[in-house]
C-alpha cells in the first residue's frame, strides 16, 4: 500500500479534509484505478456532504467488488445521508446477507426501513444491530399505531440522520449538464424551422413550441417541462436549462390522498413539485427516456425506481409489493386521470397485451402495467423470485 494513503487517512481522521483530498488526488493521478485511494476519496466526500459524488465513487468500486461489505456499507450511509433510503436498503439489505453479523450495517439499515416507514422492520434490524434504545423507540411507534394506519404505512414520527435534505432543495445546481455530440448535432441539424415573418431558415428543432400539448415532453432524450401549461413534478439533478421564476419543492409520498412523512424518491433522485409563472425547464437524463400519454379514469402502475417525471390532471399515490423472502420489495406508484408520465431506464421499452395468461418477469425488467392487473411475487426453479403478473391489460417491460 502506498505510504501515503495512510497519511492522508491520518489527516482524514484528524479531521484535514483540504489536505487529506490534495494528497488523495496526487495518488489518483499516477494509479487512476487504485481502490484503496478511491474508498479514501468517497470518504472525504462523504465529509465534506458532497454525497452525490461520495454514492458515484463507492457505486463504481461496488461495481468492481461486489461483495465487499465495508463498500456496501459505505455506499448505504451515503444514499441514507442523502435521502433516499429505498437506495440505501436494497443496499445494506445485500451487506448483511453477506455479513450477517455486521451491526453497523443493521443499524444503517434500521434508520433507512424507519424513514420509508417500516417500523417493524426497522425494529428487527436495530435488534441485530444491538441498538436497545432504537428498539425501544420503533416499539413505541408501533404501539402508536392503529392496524389500519400500520397497514397504510402512515407515519407519525421519523427517525432521520441530518441529510441535509432541505438544504439540497434550496440549493439546486443549474449548471449545464453534457451533452454528447451525437446528440447536440441531431438537436440542431435535423428539422429546419421556418420564420413566418422574415422566411429565414434555422437550423435545429424548435423547443419553444414543446408542451402545446401537455407540461411535459420528450425530445430525443430532452425531458421538457412547460410551466405555462401547468406544474410539474420531476427529479431535478439533471438540470440543462431553465428560464422563468421557478420554484421547486421536494414531494412526500402519498396513501390514500395522504402525505407520509418519507420523500417520494426514485432511483434518479428526489421528486420535486415544479411550478412558476411561465419558463421552461429542459433536462438532460443520462439514460434512455420514455413517454406515456394516460388518459381516464384507467390505473396505471410504474415501478418507483424508474419514475422521472409527471403531470396533468394526475392523481397518484405510493405502494409497495412485499417480498415473500429475503429479496427486495416491489415499490410502485399508482396513477389516475390523464397526464404524462416519464419513466428513465437502461435500454428499450416493449409492451404486451395480458388477457389469459398470467406473465412473468425478472423484477430488474418489470417496469408497470395499466389496466385490471393483480401482481404477484413467484420463485422460479432456481429460486429466484419473478413478478407474476395476471388480469386483463397491458404490460410494461424493459430489454437492455
Amino acid at each position: 500500500m502506498d505510504k501515503r494513503i495512510l497519511e492522508a487517512k491520518k489527516l482524514l481522521e484528524s479531521g484535514n479534509l483540504p489536505e487529506s483530498r490534495v494528497l488523495v488526488e496526487e495518488i489518483l493521478k499516477e494509479h487512476p484505478s487504485d481502490p484503496a485511494a478511491r474508498n479514501l476519496l468517497g470518504l472525504i466526500y462523504f465529509q465534506l456532504e458532497d454525497y452525490n459524488e461520495s454514492i458515484n465513487i463507492f457505486r463504481d468500486l461496488v461495481e468492481e467488488y461486489p461483495n465487499e461489505v465495508p463498500l456496501l456499507v459505505n455506499l448505504g450511509l451515503a444514499y441514507l445521508k442523502k435521502g433516499d433510503s429505498l437506495e440505501a436498503v436494497r443496499v445494506l439489505e445485500k451487506a448483511v446477507r453477506l455479513n450477517p453479523h455486521h451491526r453497523k450495517a443493521y443499524n444503517y439499515l434500521g434508520l433507512s426501513y424507519a424513514n420509508l416507514n417500516l417500523y417493524q422492520k426497522a425494529r428487527d434490524a436495530f435488534k441485530l444491530g444491538d441498538s436497545p434504545r432504537m428498539v425501544e423507540k420503533m416499539e413505541g411507534i408501533l404501539t402508536s399505531l392503529t392496524p389500519e394506519v400500520e397497514e397504510k404505512g402512515q407515519s407519525f414520527e421519523e427517525v432521520v440522520v441530518s441529510s441535509k435534505e432541505e438544504e439540497f432543495s434550496k440549493e439546486l445546481s443549474t449548471t449545464s449538464s453534457e451533452i454528447s455530440r451525437d446528440k447536440l448535432d441531431k438537436l440542431l441539424n435535423t428539422i429546419e424551422v421556418i420564420s413566418d415573418e422574415e422566411g429565414i431558415k434555422y437550423p435545429g428543432k424548435d423547443l419553444d413550441k414543446v408542451g402545446e400539448e401537455g407540461s411535459i415532453r420528450v425530445v430525443d432524450n430532452l425531458v421538457i417541462c412547460s410551466l405555462e401549461l401547468g406544474p410539474c413534478f420531476s427529479v431535478v439533478k439533471d438540470i440543462l436549462i431553465r428560464s422563468g421564476d421557478i420554484e421547486f419543492m421536494p414531494k412526500y409520498k402519498k396513501y390514500k390522498g395522504k402525505e407520509l412523512k418519507t420523500y417520494f424518491s426514485s432511483a434518479h433522485g428526489i421528486i420535486h413539485e415544479i411550478s412558476g409563472n411561465g419558463g421552461k425547464v429542459i433536462f438532460n437524463p443520462s439514460k434512455n427516456v420514455h413517454f406515456f400519454s394516460l388518459t381516464g379514469d384507467f390505473p396505471f402502475y410504474f415501478h418507483e425506481r424508474l419514475v422521472y417525471a409527471f403531470s396533468g390532471e394526475l392523481k397518484w399515490e405510493n405502494g409497495r409489493l412485499p417480498s415473500p423472502g429475503e429479496g427486495d420489495d416491489l415499490y410502485l406508484v399508482q396513477f389516475r386521470g390523464e397526464g404524462s408520465v416519464v419513466v428513465v431506464t437502461d435500454g428499450e421499452v416493449y409492451k404486451l397485451s395480458l388477457e389469459e395468461e398470467p406473465i412473468y418477469l425478472p423484477l430488474n425488467s418489470f417496469i408497470g402495467w395499466g389496466g385490471d392487473i393483480l401482481p404477484a411475487f413467484v420463485e422460479d426453479s432456481a429460486g429466484n423470485f419473478q413478478v407474476e403478473l395476471s388480469g386483463k391489460g397491458v404490460v410494461f417491460f424493459k430489454v437492455e
